[in-house]
Parts: structure tokens; C-alpha cells; sequence
């Protein structure tokens, strides 16, 4: 793949989670932002974290024929994108996060029933603002920082 356009996996909702990568010119990591409902862990409706950063995707074919098999793919005939989500979604260390807000839309929620505590939101957006325009806005017109991959033992 020889263009750096973004490619959407996720919910059609954003709100609901979802991930963003595109190619950044180095086979061995591509760029990705992430959306994490906080209702995912039993927190707000309205607030999420936003992760950007490299997915360092290496070149270890035992662990990408792990990842691709665990995730339910071919590891014999599989795609980039099918590679990228399932790296993405089986090693915890394939990603360390460049840049990481956490994003609330509208007020506190109500209805929360508060059962722990949530991070302070870095951003507060007006109620019924998408959370898809933002994200475009902020992290995915952004030209990445180049990474070096994850730090050796």
C-alpha cells in the first residue's frame, strides 16, 4: 500500500469506539488513533479517551501468525489491515500512546451512577458535538512524530 489515507475500523458511532490507522512509510508500524468509550469500564456515556500514536507492528512472523490466528484471520493469506487490527488487538506493547486526551461531550452525566472514579476530561466539547469531527480535526489532519518502536529490554 503506497498511500497514507485513513482507514476506519469500529462502530458506525464513534461514541460506541473505534480506531483509525494509515500507512506512515515504515512496514514494520503504522499510525493509529483510537477512540475508548469510558462506558466500556462502567463509566459516563459522554466520556472517552483518545489515543494517537505508532503501532509498531515489527517483523515476527511467529507473533504476527499468533495475532492473526488468535483474532480469527488467515495467517497464510491475510490483508494489512487485518495484520494492523490484530497486532493492534493482541499485543498490549505493540502501541505506547504519543498523545492521549481524555474528551467529554456536554455536562456530567446525570445518570451516572458513580460507581469509581473517572479521569478529569482534558477537553470538554458542547453537548451534541460529533465526536467523529473531532477527532478528524485534531488528530487525524496532524502529521505524526516519527517513533523509533518500543524500548528494548
Amino acid at each position: 500500500m503506497d498511500t497514507y489515507e485513513w482507514h476506519y475500523h469500529g462502530d458506525v458511532d464513534l461514541r460506541h469506539g473505534g480506531l483509525f490507522w494509515r500507512e506512515d512509510g515504515d512496514d514494520e508500524q503504522v499510525w493509529i488513533v483510537r477512540v475508548i468509550p469510558c462506558s466500556d469500564a462502567g463509566g459516563p456515556d459522554n466520556l472517552f479517551h483518545v489515543q494517537a500514536g505508532h503501532l509498531y507492528l515489527g517483523d515476527d512472523a511467529s507473533m504476527h501468525r499468533a495475532a492473526l490466528t488468535c483474532c480469527g484471520s488467515d495467517p497464510e493469506n491475510f490483508t494489512r489491515e487485518e495484520l494492523v487490527l490484530a497486532v493492534e488487538a493482541y499485543d498490549g506493547q505493540a502501541f505506547n500512546p504519543d498523545e492521549e486526551r481524555v474528551v467529554r461531550i456536554g455536562t456530567p452525566d446525570p445518570f451516572w451512577s458513580g460507581r469509581g472514579e473517572n479521569p478529569e476530561p482534558n477537553t470538554v466539547l458542547r453537548s451534541n458535538v460529533s465526536l467523529r469531527k473531532f477527532v478528524t480535526r485534531e488528530f487525524l489532519h496532524k502529521e505524526p512524530v516519527r517513533s523509533a518502536g518500543p524500548a528494548g529490554p
